[in-house]
């Protein structure tokens, strides 16, 4: 709601900017939007880090669809069978962007009442797929990949900070990284 109030930057408590915003930002906030892409193969874009123009469409309507989300579902604490069953979804449904759409559909949610941790992600990627004006916007948004600066799943969680790593750092190869709390 901020950014679409106000636009902006969105951050993470857990990112952490190597370069300075005014050094990269602009070349690709060009469409009026930026969110790091492919952080997995399930999900187009990463919401750790997101960059909007004010009232920007695709902001505006992604807040609609996740306030539309958490209003019309009953959230509450899943039963063992709930448990077994999500993990067994997350398997099928998670094996690319193509699937995860599945997991809004009226059996998972009212039936099962399982919902996706992704949840931001795959109702962005629905709307992306589905909404002409914000298929646009995404398609014309340069693609940085999330990738380079998720350190920690390139890494490993607990890896010690190597002389390679501290060096990346260093040479400041990507303008963030993605820190975790661990």
């Amino acid at each position: 709601a901020l950014l679409e109030k106000h636009g902006g930057v969105w951050a993470d408590a857990t990112a952490i900017c190597m370069r300075p915003l005014n050094d990269w930002l602009d070349e690709y906030g060009a469409s009026g939007f930026f969110a790091y892409h492919r952080p997995g193969r399930d999900r187009i874009m990463a919401n750790w880090f997101m960059a909007s123009e004010r009232e920007c469409p695709i902001v505006s309507k992604l807040r609609a669809r996740l306030t539309r989300f958490y209003m019309e579902n009953d959230f509450q604490k899943f039963s063992r069978s709930q448990v077994l069953a999500k993990k067994f979804l997350t398997q099928l449904f998670n094996r690319s962007h193509r699937t995860t759409r599945y997991w809004f559909s009226p059996l998972v949610t009212k039936g099962l009442g399982i919902y996706p941790y992704f949840t931001f992600h795959y109702l962005f990627e629905r709307l992306v797929a589905l909404d002409p004006e914000c298929r646009a916007i995404w398609a014309n948004t340069p693609k940085l990949p999330a990738n380079g600066p998720l350190i920690h799943k390139r890494h490993g969680w607990y890896t010690p900070l190597t002389d390679a790593i501290r060096r990346e750092f260093d040479d400041r190869q990507f303008p963030m990284y993605k820190l975790t709390w661990k």
